[in-house]
């Protein structure tokens, strides 16, 4: 699969068109997801510093879930990929104290402190606490929001299973996301969270590898990959399992 890449001539050319004022953040939402599917983390941290320029609620989000989306990246660099949850974390917390109730940021606050968790061995608890609670304020906000189902799901599925994990479970919350998903049907560009359908698929997947089910995981990784030809974990995942398709 060609994965995109993203020039330096590129990267200018849309800070230029962001700097134009011209639908700045839908044309950021966008492009963060073609970084995010292509694994491009040089693209990723181009469009985090240009939304540090723009002062809004929603350029806030969207530059946390940048950082989100690099510490993710960074599994290979344990420095890196801490540095990059914290400052999700930091915006985010701001953002939250000024308006609890947006589920959206609840809900990757709780993911990004989720995936601290690891680089604190002695503070892993009090940082699953602060998980879970934002995981808890965006549930009740959002019960039904595709994206609050899947940070509840991501939590079930990689916390150990002494500390409440439970990979049928999670399995149930990204069904259930895949379900909102396909009833708000495709929003298209939007200055707005719209993100997260492929990725649901994605988790699907993985909750049914690790539950033994191969047929059913392969199933969901392709659905992941007809909304996102260009998913770069989902193809290599898939792979992973040995499809048959592909032989």
């Amino acid at each position: 699969m060609k994965i995109r890449t993203w020039s330096a001539v590129g990267c200018m050319l849309l800070m230029a068109e962001l700097a134009a004022g011209a639908g700045e953040l839908s044309t950021l939402a966008t492009s963060l997801e073609d970084a995010h599917y292509a694994r491009d983390s040089e693209a990723l941290e181009t469009l985090a510093d240009s939304l540090t320029a723009i002062d809004s609620a929603g350029a806030r989000y969207f530059e946390a879930y940048a950082h989100f989306r690099l510490g993710e990246l960074a599994d290979d660099n344990k420095k890196a990929a801490k540095k990059h949850f914290n400052t999700c974390i930091k915006i985010l917390k701001d953002e939250v104290k000024a308006n609890p109730e947006d589920a959206e940021a609840q809900g990757l606050l709780g993911t990004c402190f989720g995936s601290s968790t690891v680089f604190y061995m002695l503070r892993a608890a009090t940082r699953g606490a602060a998980s879970d609670k934002a995981l808890k304020i965006a549930q009740e906000n959002a019960p039904e929001n595709p994206r609050v189902l899947m940070h509840s799901g991501i939590s079930l599925f990689y916390r150990p299973g002494a500390f409440g994990g439970d990979k049928a479970k999670a399995l149930e919350q990204f069904a259930a996301a895949t379900d909102q998903f396909a009833a708000a049907g495709n929003a298209g560009q939007s200055a707005e969270p719209t993100w997260g359908e492929p990725e649901a698929w994605a988790y699907v997947a993985r909750a049914r590898a690790a539950l033994d089910q191969p047929d059913a995981a392969r199933a969901a990784y392709r659905r992941a990959l007809e909304l996102r030809p260009d998913y770069a974990l989902a193809a290599e995942e898939l792979a992973g399992l040995g499809d048959p398709a592909a032989d």
